[in-house]
C-alpha cells in the first residue's frame, strides 16, 4: 500500500507543480512496488513519463519518458491483458511520444497516423462493440 500512496502522492506533486517531490515519490514507489512484484508497478514508471513530458517544468527530458513508457509497457504486459486499458493507454502515450517525435523533426505531414495492432485492435473492439449494441 505504501507504494501506492508514493504513487498518488506523486500525481499529486505533479498537479501541485512539486517537481522534484514528484519524482522523489514516484522514484521511491517504483522501488518499493518493484521489490514487492505489485501489478501497480506500472504506473510509477507511466507517470515519471508524464512528468518528463510535462512542457511546463524544468525536468522535460523526452528520452527519459521515453524510457519510462517502456519500462511501464514492459511491465504493463506482465500484469494485464495485451488489451487492457492500462496497456492501450501506455501504448498511447508511447504513440503520442512517437508523432510529436516526427513533427518536432519536420516529417509530419499532418495526414499521416500510426497504424499498429494496437490502433486496429482498438478500432475494431469499439466498432463491434457499437455493432453488437445496435442489435
Amino acid at each position: 500500500e505504501t507504494g501506492k500512496v508514493l504513487n498518488h502522492l506523486g500525481r499529486f506533486y505533479i498537479l501541485a507543480k512539486n517537481y522534484k517531490g514528484a519524482e522523489e515519490s514516484l522514484k521511491r514507489a517504483s522501488d518499493i512496488l518493484q521489490q514487492n512484484s505489485h501489478p501497480e508497478s506500472y504506473r510509477s514508471f507511466e507517470l515519471l513519463g508524464d512528468l518528463y513530458m510535462s512542457e511546463k517544468q524544468p525536468l522535460l527530458n523526452k528520452e527519459a519518458a521515453k524510457d519510462n513508457y517502456n519500462k511501464s509497457l514492459e511491465l504493463a504486459l506482465k500484469y494485464f491483458s495485451e488489451n487492457s486499458v492500462n496497456v492501450n493507454r501506455v501504448k498511447g502515450k508511447i504513440n503520442n511520444l512517437e508523432i510529436n517525435s516526427w513533427k518536432s523533426r519536420g516529417n509530419f505531414n499532418g495526414i499521416h497516423v500510426r497504424i499498429t495492432r494496437a490502433n486496429i485492435g482498438g478500432i475494431l473492439n469499439r466498432w463491434l462493440m457499437r455493432f453488437y449494441k445496435s442489435k
